[in-house]
């Protein structure tokens, strides 16, 4: 998917449109910009009009919906308008402009803006089971084959489609000594193809391209590539497999890099903007299904939790803009120590609508999307 849009720019009706007397006997005339957000590719590729929005079509249609006098505010007329796009094949978000130019004596034109996205179903879940006895996350962490089975088969219970294994901390206790990469794949071996074959869909988190292409032809659907030198071949052996590839966002490198390195400042739009060239880069060398990680897990261990926060809520940011521009995101709900802070966190992840929620506790994201948050004061 890409950041392609479709646009009608400045159509121009005349209709009633008003809540005052005079308004409602004489018409007037509107300006109507629209913009959908649609994939291009299949018509560039086929050169077909039914592979695309056929805009004489949709400015016919936005102009009789104006016409028809029944919107009374400029706002109501512009959500009918959205609505109008998002019925469209293919359209996932439509930003829709309506101008008045006889609206305000000394202005040019009166003006609302909507930006309405097609609902999306549910995010889907990854759950994370750790081979790596040094993880501080130590309910995720499975030390023998019996606690392996038992915590993918507790993790699937929950609802995830996804087990995905983790054999080197990217946040290990203090002390814990590097691992090479054979020894994150001797941890690995034992724990992939016994789930695959037991029916699990299996993901990898590594740093390590030698273990993704490792993992690829082991039976792993993703990988979940968290460094930033992503090697060509790695693109091409997924796509060859047909396995998922998640690209984090991490400006040091890798996370052992990220630990010897001094903090870098980064936010939502450079998040943006680097995970969308990035996701272009591996589509081009060969992945087919590419999604983008902003990345609020991994972080530098000399922030402040000010600064955690922060960063956090700049890569929530940054997943709303990458899915708002057709790169899909997978993104992870940190374990945080308190209960309420899983809680807020989960809200806010599923509130910023994912592809992909990547967590150890299946059960709060659950709940909390069952029975939802609400401000004091509202009601169901």
């Amino acid at each position: 998917m890409t950041g392609d849009r479709v646009a009608i720019d400045d159509l121009r009706v005349s209709c009633i449109v008003g809540i005052h007397p005079w308004e409602r006997r004489s018409p007037q005339e509107v300006r109507i910009t629209l913009s959908m957000a649609v994939d291009l590719s299949p018509a560039a590729a086929s050169g077909r009009l039914a592979d695309t929005i056929d805009y004489a079509e949709l400015a016919e249609a936005a102009a009789a919906e104006a016409r028809r006098g029944r919107h009374r505010l400029l706002e109501s007329l512009a959500e009918a308008l959205a609505g109008l796009c998002l019925r469209r094949p293919g359209v996932r978000e439509a930003r829709v402009c309506v101008r008045k130019p006889a609206a305000i004596r000394a202005a040019q034109a009166a003006a609302v803006e909507v930006v309405r996205r097609r609902p999306g179903p549910h995010p889907r879940l990854l759950g994370v089971l750790n081979l790596s006895p040094e993880s501080r996350v130590t309910p995720s962490v499975a030390a023998d084959r019996q606690r392996i089975v038992e915590r993918a088969e507790h993790l699937r219970g929950a609802g995830c489609e996804l087990i995905e294994l983790g054999a080197r901390s990217t946040n290990p206790s203090p002390g814990a000594r590097s691992l090479s990469d054979a020894e994150e794949i001797e941890r690995l071996r034992p724990a992939l193809r016994p789930l695959v074959a037991g029916g699990f869909r299996v993901a990898v988190e590594t740093w390590s391209a030698g273990t993704a292409l490792w993992a690829l032809d082991a039976g792993a659907v993703m990988i979940d590539y968290t460094s930033e030198r992503l090697p060509d071949e790695v693109c091409r052996r997924a796509g060859e497999r047909g396995a998922a590839l998640v690209l984090v966002h991490l400006p040091y490198g890798d996370p052992v890099r990220m630990r010897g390195s001094a903090p870098i400042a980064h936010d939502a739009e450079r998040m943006t903007a680097a995970l969308s060239a990035r996701a272009d880069a591996a589509r081009a060398a060969g992945a087919a299904d590419v999604y983008a990680d902003p990345n609020t897990g991994i972080v530098h261990p000399d922030l402040d939790e000010y600064h955690k926060v922060d960063l956090q809520m700049q890569a929530i940011a940054a997943a709303r803009a990458l899915e708002d521009r057709g790169y899909p995101v997978l993104i992870n709900c940190p374990r945080k120590e308190s209960l309420t802070s899983r809680i807020i966190l989960s809200h806010l992840l599923l509130e910023a609508r994912p592809s992909w929620i990547r967590t150890h506790d299946p059960e709060i994201i659950a709940t909390v999307r069952t029975r939802g948050l609400r401000p004091p004061g509202a009601t169901r």
